[in-house]
């Protein structure tokens, strides 16, 4: 066993070079013969095979590389890593710990940079794509990253076509002119982007039924039912889309249809009401006609 120290570039706070981290930490292992450290918990059969070495039993030296395997790992990570590494046992929960932490932020990362740098082509479909870029939305914020209207609004519009630019001018120039961006909607992108390509399509003839043949892929959207949300920990929205409170349409859940008959039926009671205290009281009988009420009659004894 060597034991010259390996130096590793050390992995940043924000866990940017994670990738190239991983591969040079895996790399400084196989260099050391290490490599089993960061894939089991138990003495590999080749030490045993090896027997004694200078006087030292294999689970002697296995014990010692563990060691300076994790020195080696927690000299090169931040404090704030090396605080949820520090309770572990063996190299490999400490290099299992750190790869959770990171692999799930190198995807988030990496999904971002795929949601910003999206293009549609001339020749694309555009309501295919941008179920695309709003299914890496709803990813995004399943993962906890969460991006906003006016945000995703913006990507939306830079990802259409240099073609579409007559179209969706007038929200930019509005923008430009009143210095702010309210009017930009990921609806309203969509709703423009949409019509104006089936105009197109309409155009070429490229509709072999017609306009209905533009909203097929509506019903085509993809299951999310296994969304959880990061908010109510309900699955089938995510947190942007969520009722509950610390949500994104905190208080905005539409009436559900008990709730409506309830307020219908309690709106019909209250108007059946309100007609029978205005109706006018129809006279009796007795009242029309002069009679004496039955309470009032006597009889006389024979």
């Amino acid at each position: 066993m060597s034991n010259d120290r390996t130096t590793v570039t050390k992995l940043a706070t924000n866990g940017l070079n994670w990738i190239s981290y991983r591969e040079r930490m895996t790399w400084a292992f196989k260099c050391r013969r290490w490599s089993e450290h960061l894939s089991t918990t138990t003495v590999p059969q080749r030490y045993l095979d090896a027997g004694d070495i200078n006087g030292i039993s294999p689970q002697a030296r296995w014990a010692s590389e563990e060691y300076t395997a994790k020195e080696m790992i927690a000299e090169s990570i931040p404090d704030h890593v090396f605080n949820r590494i520090k309770t572990k046992t063996t190299t490999m929960e400490v290099w299992d710990t750190i790869k959770g932490l990171y692999q799930s932020r190198s995807k988030i990362i990496d999904l971002n940079k795929r949601l910003q740098n999206a293009k549609c082509g001339e020749d694309d479909d555009i309501r295919a794509h941008i179920n695309k870029l709003d299914d890496m939305r709803e990813w995004l914020s399943a993962m906890g990253k969460d991006i906003d209207d006016q945000e995703f609004a913006l990507i939306l519009l830079g990802s259409l076509p240099t073609s579409y630019a007559p179209t969706t001018s007038p929200m930019n120039i509005t923008a430009d002119m009143t210095g702010i961006r309210l009017d930009i909607t990921p609806d309203r992108v969509t709703r423009l982007a949409t019509e104006e390509y089936d105009r197109r399509m309409i155009a070429t003839g490229k509709f072999d039924n017609g306009p209905d043949e533009a909203f097929a892929t509506e019903d085509q959207k993809k299951n999310r039912s296994n969304f959880e949300c990061y908010n109510c920990h309900k699955k089938g929205h995510v947190k942007s889309k969520c009722w509950a409170k610390g949500g994104g349409k905190e208080g905005q859940r539409p009436p559900r249809n008990k709730d409506r008959i309830n307020n219908n039926r309690n709106n019909r009671n209250s108007n059946i009401n309100q007609n029978n205290d205005n109706a006018p009281t129809q006279p009796t009988r007795t009242q029309k006609h002069g009679l004496p009420s039955k309470k009032s009659k006597k009889h006389k004894l024979p």
